[in-house]
């Protein structure tokens, strides 16, 4: 079933082609949306909703480019071995932070 379907958005896919450069095909879209809607109400739950922006669908959209954008990365370097994130560190003082990342 396609998400146009199934939510309203008849503009997701023009907002989704200014963000790409290309319009994504409703498997693409399919694929990340529940992703992206997650991510962004744990950003509104962890930083409110911006005055409304954050409920926007050009919002949604940009979070649905930005999975798609990593899905096709993550399959372009599948055959690359990646590196885990052992510890981070971050150390905060006065107006700026420190963060050290140690990868095994």
């Amino acid at each position: 079933m396609s998400v146009f379907n199934t939510c309203p958005f008849e503009h997701l896919s023009v907002l989704l082609q200014k963000e790409l450069g290309y319009v994504p095909t409703d498997e693409e879209i399919n694929s990340v949306f529940a992703e992206a809607y997650i991510k962004r109400e744990r950003i509104i739950a962890r930083e409110g909703d911006a005055n409304g922006e954050r409920l926007k669908l050009y919002y949604l959209a940009s979070l649905i480019a930005e999975k798609i954008i990593e899905k096709k990365a993550q399959k372009k370097h599948s055959g690359t071995k990646a590196r885990s994130t052992k510890s981070v560190s971050i150390i905060i003082a006065g107006n700026s932070a420190l963060v050290k990342v140690v990868c095994v």
